[in-house]
């Protein structure tokens, strides 16, 4: 199987999605079928956790590996809604429920906590799936953790991409 990656959203709401299809791609390779990861230009988190899971990984020599990390961006537009005497009315039931709710006008300490902790526990998961499928060593993880943007070249060395090269 050859995997062409482009962009892929690295926002919470569709990492979900990108987990399963991985994980589909792990029983592919379970029945002793190979994979090829072909990254067309550059590979942030979704993208390159995702193609961890080939055989071999190719990219071309002017692209980039890096900014690993989920983002979730809560909106508030509370005080907006107030100015135009819209007024909503939320019903949940649990305590944090409504603490992503749009007519808030901040996140809620305690809410904050939760959601970080929640992030570090699926970028924990994240970093030990791409650890285990590219059998990389602790102080390339911690390059990884840094945030840094590695060109291709860099991520070859690192063993990050098996190959620079074209589709």
């Amino acid at each position: 199987m050859i995997l062409r990656i482009g962009p892929i959203d690295s926002g919470l709401g569709m990492f979900g999605t990108v987990q399963e299809i991985r994980e589909e791609l792990e029983r592919f390779k379970k029945e002793n079928k190979k994979i090829i990861a072909y990254i067309e230009s550059d590979a942030d988190y979704a993208g390159y956790y995702l193609a961890s899971v080939a055989d071999k990984i190719v990219m071309p020599a002017g692209g980039s590996v890096g900014l690993f990390g989920l983002v979730i961006t809560p909106v508030y537009a509370g005080k907006l809604l107030d100015k135009f005497g819209i007024q909503l009315k939320t019903i949940s039931a649990g305590k944090y429920k409504a603490d992503l709710h749009i007519g808030k006008e901040s996140l809620p300490t305690e809410s904050r906590k939760l959601l970080m902790g929640y992030l570090d526990d699926v970028n924990a998961q994240v970093i030990a799936a791409i650890k285990k499928s590219r059998n990389l060593d602790d102080t390339v993880i911690a390059e990884l953790k840094t945030g840094k943007l590695f060109t291709a070249k860099k991520a070859r060395d690192l063993k990050l991409i098996d190959e620079l090269g074209h589709y």
